[in-house]
């Protein structure tokens, strides 16, 4: 049985991370078994969750379209499903999406012509330095994807609730976007922080805008203000 994700605990910068991950089981002729571990509060069936099928030999999201897609059918962020589908003969990449365009592909799985998993990859968060002004995170998605044009953002809140960042009455302190298009980056957010508080960053796998979009969440962190 699946459970709700196991967040990871950092001593020394006093943080937990966050992250989606996905996962190939299995499967037999044109039946592909899978498992998915989401962020607490995500509902993949009502936040278009979508898993797309390309033909590639290594975990980077190719620049053309997916030979295949289908909706994952799910109403909790942790659980399993079987999607029916011809793959190729020959290794192939599988990408998780926290919504329903390849913009928000955020954790892949690369399984051989047997369907057996030889690789994978999930998105990250993780905090690199705070003080009483700002906060400075590693950021993490898959190579291929691009963090500026694809519309990411991130945001800042009060508490150590990840759910309350799907949550529109749950409003952000701070708020940013990606700067360039590189998988990875650093980003600072800036804020105020009270002593001895606890806050939440989470890192938006698309929808940036006024307002920004709240269900394409793919990592985040939590950490107390110094």
């Amino acid at each position: 049985m699946v459970g709700i994700a196991e967040p990871e605990v950092i001593a020394d910068l006093a943080e937990t991370t966050f992250a989606t991950k996905f996962t190939v089981t299995g499967g037999s002729g044109t039946l592909l078994n899978y498992t998915i571990n989401t962020i607490d509060g995500n509902v993949p069936n009502q936040n278009g969750n979508t898993l797309f099928l390309w033909q590639a030999s290594t975990l980077n999201v190719p620049p053309g379209k997916p030979i295949a897609s289908t909706s994952v059918n799910l109403d909790s962020p942790t659980g399993s499903g079987v999607w029916q589908v011809e793959t190729p003969s020959k290794k192939h990449l599988l990408g998780f999406a926290v919504g329903t365009d390849v913009k928000n592909i955020c954790a892949l799985v690369l399984i051989d012509e047997n369907k057996k998993q030889i690789g994978q990859f999930h998105p990250s968060c993780i905090l690199k330095d705070k003080s009483a002004d700002y906060v400075e995170f590693d950021y993490m998605v898959p190579k291929g994807k691009h963090p500026m044009s694809d519309g990411d953002w991130y945001g800042l809140w009060k508490g150590d609730s990840v759910d309350d960042l799907y949550d529109k009455e749950k409003a952000y302190v701070a708020m940013g976007k990606p700067s360039k298009d590189e998988s990875s980056g650093t980003a600072v957010l800036t804020y105020k922080f009270p002593s001895k508080q606890k806050f939440t960053i989470g890192y938006f796998k698309g929808g940036y805008g006024q307002p920004p979009q709240r269900t394409t969440l793919a990592s985040a962190l939590t950490f107390t203000s110094p």
